[in-house]
C-alpha cells in the first residue's frame, strides 16, 4: 500500500521525503517508523505536530536544503526510532527558529544544533525531543504570549526529579544513576 495519500496532505514533507519515504522498511511488531506515524495520524495533536513539521520544512529548505537533505537522509535510513524522533524534533525546532530569527540563524557546528547572535550575545540551541512511551517527569511553566511568539518552559528530568530539591539538583541525579550501574 503506498503512503503517497498520506503525504499529499503535507506538501513540503512530500517535497523532502517523497518518493524515498514509500520505500521504508520497518520490522512488523515494532511501533510505526515516526515519520510514517506523523502523517497518518488521524488525531487533532498529531496533525498539528505534521502541519508544524511541513511549515518547518519550507522554511529550512529555503534557508538551508542541503542541511534539510542530511537530515532527511537520516530520517528514511535510521533503524532507532529514538534518533528518527530525535531528528524530527531538530527539523521542526530549525524550522521555527527561521521563522522567528530568519537568516540570524545557523546550524551549530560542534556540540550544539543551533546558533544565532542576539544583542551581542551568541545563543546556542540544543534540541532535546521527549520520546513517545518513555515516563519523565517535568514541570510545566506557564506560557507566555508575545504578538510574534508565544514560549513555554518546561523543565525536563531525564534522570528524576531531586527529591530534596534543597540539596540535590538535576546533575546530581544523573551522576548518581550512572554511579549506581554496575559494570
Amino acid at each position: 500500500m503506498s503512503l503517497e495519500p498520506y503525504f499529499t496532505q503535507y506538501p513540503n514533507l512530500k517535497a523532502v521525503f517523497w518518493p524515498n519515504a514509500d520505500t521504508i522498511k520497518w520490522a512488523k511488531g515494532k511501533p510505526p517508523h515516526p515519520l510514517v506515524a506523523l502523517v497518518q495520524n488521524t488525531d487533532d495533536r498529531a496533525k498539528h505536530v505534521a502541519g508544524r513539521t511541513d511549515h518547518c520544512c519550507l522554511a529550512i529548505s529555503r534557508h538551508s536544503p542541503n542541511w534539510l537533505k542530511a537530515k532527511a537522509a537520516i530520517v528514511l535510513t535510521d533503524e532507532h526510532p529514538q534518533n528518527i524522533s530525535a531528528t524530527l524534533g531538530e527539523i521542526r525546532a530549525f524550522g521555527e527558529l527561521i521563522w522567528v530569527w530568519q537568516d540570524k540563524v545557523k546550524a551549530g557546528k560542534h556540540g550544539h544544533d543551533f546558533e544565532f547572535a542576539q544583542e551581542g550575545q551568541n545563543i546556542r540551541v540544543e534540541v532535546f525531543t521527549q520520546q513517545h512511551r518513555t515516563k519523565r517527569d517535568s514541570i510545566e511553566h506557564p506560557r507566555s504570549e508575545g504578538k510574534r511568539i508565544s514560549s513555554q518552559v518546561i523543565e525536563v528530568f531525564p534522570f528524576g526529579q531531586p527529591e530534596r530539591p534543597e540539596k540535590d539538583n538535576v546533575q546530581g541525579e544523573a551522576v548518581s544513576k550512572l554511579a549506581g550501574m554496575k559494570q
